[in-house]
């Protein structure tokens, strides 16, 4: 009997304790987290605690019941009297830890909604601190105190009804006088536009275009910049029948080059570009129309660098100095090389060039006479 009770009261004890020290390590974890976190902790860990009440309850419960079980066997042993009455201890007081248990269950409100409003009140402090704070760890006090800020500025932008109304009629006196100032330039920039035109179609007459229709248009454009409210595009027509279309998109290398040199020529007293360089500028040409191009060179070269990549004696003649491009096969292997040539070695080179042919006495008599007369006798 002695083995019996001990077995039963042991087995009460052990599973008593334990269960009810589990449960009230977790219990105490949930309400410190309770009383210590945020909203959101403290209706999530509502929903815990009343989890855990009630299965304490019942622990207490049941072991009540266990109780009273042993305490039915202590009239077969009489030494089993003390036990029982230490079991009677232990049975009110159990009673009265349940008891205790269900009022504090009873306090206990666990609202989904109220959570559900919780988390969504978190994530918009999670992006206003996000947007208007250093960090999203920062406190929410740097978020109100940049609304503080805004309201301020606001109230200073709405309060003033006189100071609105003072910048309201500037704008419209600036807009007023850019508008003004832009007709002025758009009329100014369609005079001038007209006589680029004429001045363009002339000169390009004289390089081996003469049928060429050149037309700058100047059309209004919805938006002011800092330039006007014109867009400006140049137009050409280099065939005849042929309508005016977009010169970026139409002409050939040849034709780029010589508008180029045409708009060069007009504008070479105001345009501050330091070095200019023509390449395929001789493209279908020759004769006299390549001596006109080679003469344009040379005045623009007054002020101003000018490259130019020629094949043309009659413009290579214009050059204050002549480098020759040659290229070469050594080894399996093609090289490029480029040497400024003067002197006779200048002259055998004007001379291949007007008939292959750099020894023949008449082209050299011909090239002398050519850097005579259109190089100042620089050779």
């Amino acid at each position: 009997m002695k083995l019996i009770a001990s077995s039963i009261k042991s087995k009460v004890e052990f599973k008593f304790t334990r269960q009810l020290k589990d449960n009230f390590d977790t219990l105490i974890k949930a309400y410190e987290a309770r009383n210590a976190g945020s909203d959101k902790e403290k209706e999530e860990n509502e929903k815990h605690i009343q989890e855990i009440i009630s299965q304490t309850a019942k622990y207490c419960e049941d072991n009540t019941k266990s109780i009273s079980i042993v305490k039915g066997y202590d009239f077969l042993d009489r030494s089993l009297e003390i036990l029982s009455q230490r079991l009677d201890s232990a049975f009110y007081e159990l009673d009265d830890i349940s008891n205790e248990f269900q009022n504090y269950f009873r306090t206990l409100t666990f609202d989904p909604a109220r959570l559900s409003a919780v988390q969504e009140r978190q994530t918009l402090l999670f992006n206003l601190k996000k947007k208007y704070a250093t960090s999203t760890s920062s406190p929410i006090s740097e978020v109100i105190s940049y609304l503080s800020d805004a309201q301020e500025k606001l109230s200073k932008l709405d309060g003033n009804e006189e100071n609105q109304e003072h910048l309201r009629e500037e704008i419209a006196a600036v807009e007023k006088k850019v508008l003004e100032s832009a007709k002025e330039i758009s009329l100014a920039r369609k005079d001038a536009a007209a006589k680029m035109s004429a001045e363009v179609v002339k000169i390009l007459s004289k390089l081996g275009m003469a049928n060429t229709r050149f037309l700058v248009s100047v059309k209004e454009s919805k938006k002011i910049g800092a330039f006007g409210n014109d867009d400006v595009e140049f137009l050409i027509s280099a065939n005849p029948g042929q309508p005016l279309q977009p010169l970026a998109k139409i002409a050939s290398g040849g034709e780029l080059s010589r508008v180029m040199l045409s708009l060069k020529t007009i504008l070479a007293s105001s345009d501050i570009v330091g070095t200019m360089i023509f390449d395929e500028i001789d493209t279908g040409i020759g004769g006299e129309v390549a001596v006109s191009i080679g003469s344009h060179l040379k005045r623009i070269a007054k002020t101003r660098q000018v490259l130019c990549i020629t094949h043309l004696a009659s413009i290579a003649v214009y050059a204050d100095n002549q480098i020759k491009i040659k290229k070469a096969v050594l080894g399996g292997s093609t090289t490029t090389t480029a040497q400024a040539i003067c002197g006779e070695k200048r002259v055998e080179e004007i001379a291949r060039m007007l008939s292959g042919d750099a020894q023949e006495t008449q082209s050299l008599e011909h090239a002398r006479a050519m850097l005579e007369k259109f190089s100042g006798g620089k050779k």
